[in-house]
């Protein structure tokens, strides 16, 4: 995984020092609908939103790189076992809504198809800043602080802004109570990217 992340941030810095012509800078704003399965998790989706910035920076005619930083909230649900399975350590009265918020860092490489479409594929590491949630009864967190995941999607180019969407795929099992069981992520996010520079 280090490896992963070495080789993006090389990329990256790499196609900032050659990159042919101007990068560009701008904003996003989107929703996401996000699944987390596994035992004592609520497997059902649930929508939540993103916001953040964004930069492309060309490296061929028909190549970039699009490194991100958004505010990702994720919305879930505790499931009906929980305290069947996690009877040891979990809180009898902890509130069914969770609510995680994630800083997180996509570094995707984009393709331009045609002047309309751009395909784009990269790795992502998700970062937990809050985390809303009374699991676990002695007040530990219930989920890891990091995720790493890999995220692929399409762009539709409309001039000053694109309609993107995008599927994240969670590679860590986030669940920090114990090592019994795994929980992944899986995200669906749709929204705008809107260019200033």
């Amino acid at each position: 995984m280090k490896r992963l992340l070495l080789l993006t941030a090389t990329t990256l810095c790499t196609s900032l020092i050659f990159a042919q012509t101007t990068t560009r800078y701008g904003f996003s704003l989107g929703g996401n609908l996000t699944q987390i399965s596994g035992r004592g998790i609520d497997s059902k989706s649930s929508l939540g939103f993103l916001a953040g910035v964004f930069a492309k920076v060309p490296l061929t005619d028909n190549w970039e790189v699009q490194p991100e930083l958004f505010f990702n909230y994720v919305n879930a649900q505790k499931g009906s076992d929980f305290l069947e399975v996690y009877n040891d350590n979990g809180y009898a009265n902890a509130r069914t809504a969770i609510g995680l918020s994630y800083l997180s860092l996509p570094v995707l490489f984009d393709y331009k198809v045609t002047r309309l479409l751009t395909l784009d594929a990269g790795p992502e590491y998700d970062f937990l800043m809050d985390d809303n949630e009374n699991l676990v009864a002695n007040g530990n967190r219930a989920f890891k602080l990091s995720n790493v995941a890999v995220s692929g999607g399409a762009e539709l180019n409309l001039g000053g802004f694109r309609f993107f969407a995008n599927y994240v795929y969670g590679l860590t099992n986030v669940n920090d109570i114990d090592a019994r069981y795994k929980w992944y992520q899986r995200q669906a996010q749709i929204g705008l990217n809107f260019t200033l520079l």
